[in-house]
């Protein structure tokens, strides 16, 4: 682990477990010193930094570990021909949370998707999905992990859409060269249209489609944070209560 190195957000997250504060702490200014431009910081910077915040290096090592089985322990991030359509996130629990409260989360869960969904149990696992959006409530040995997952399907269409058109319309100029080379003959005026509209359409598609996992999947991740964040504060004060949407 010492050789790993933790982005910001990583070590907002370690020093948010390490502290069990539920919301993300501000970086001492000292962290921007020790991080490598591009690298970010080691374990031992870490620790070094919680230090002056008065963190110890046993709970930041803790912290660090549990962050790593919950990130070992989402999916792999899926892309489509480079643009990133997926995001999962991973927060752990003291508890599980119980009947009325997971009742409650998936209210909370249903207004902010804007879907009803479907609920499973199986044993003390609890599951909520919807489609591509899963969230997961397990238990673990200490505790329990609260895991989101979510894929950009629409996105995803787009892109893979815009692609085959694109791959299309070159393969289609390419046999009609060949044929007309073959019976030297021009193409037809029509056929050339149709060779050069395909990758322009495809591309259209393409860009399309990024732009819009661009906007999701910030958005998504927002989301799931926001959402974690809401289940950890309600077993950590025992209120039951859930944040409800903005307006």
């Amino acid at each position: 682990m010492s050789e790993r190195r933790f982005d910001d957000d990583e070590v907002r997250e370690i020093l948010d477990r390490a502290t069990e504060i539920r919301e993300t702490p501000a970086l001492p200014a000292s962290a921007a010193a020790r991080a490598e431009p591009g690298h970010g910081l080691t374990l031992r910077d870490v620790q070094e930094v919680a230090a002056e915040v008065g963190i110890s290096p046993e709970r930041v090592a803790e912290a660090a570990q549990a962050l790593l089985v919950d990130r070992a322990a989402l999916p792999a991030p899926r892309t489509s021909f480079g643009v990133p359509i997926s995001v999962a996130h991973a927060v752990r629990l003291p508890r599980m949370l119980d009947p009325d409260e997971w009742d409650r989360f998936v209210v909370r869960l249903r207004d902010t998707f804007e879907a009803a969904g479907e609920v499973r149990t199986e044993g003390s696992l609890q599951t909520w999905s919807n489609g591509h959006l899963q969230v997961l409530l397990e238990p673990l040995d200490e505790g329990a992990r609260l895991r989101f997952q979510s894929l950009d399907n629409d996105s995803k269409q787009y892109l893979d859409g815009g692609l085959a058109m694109g791959v299309s319309g070159l393969l289609l100029a390419a046999f009609m060269g060949i044929l007309s080379a073959g019976a030297g003959k021009p193409i037809p005026m029509a056929l050339f249209g149709i060779m050069a509209g395909l990758p322009a359409v495809g591309a259209g598609m393409w860009a399309v489609g990024r732009a819009k996992a661009a906007k999701w999947l910030p958005r998504r991740d927002e989301e799931f944070h926001r959402l974690g964040a809401e289940a950890q504060r309600v077993v950590s004060d025992g209120s039951g209560r859930i944040t409800p949407p903005a307006s």
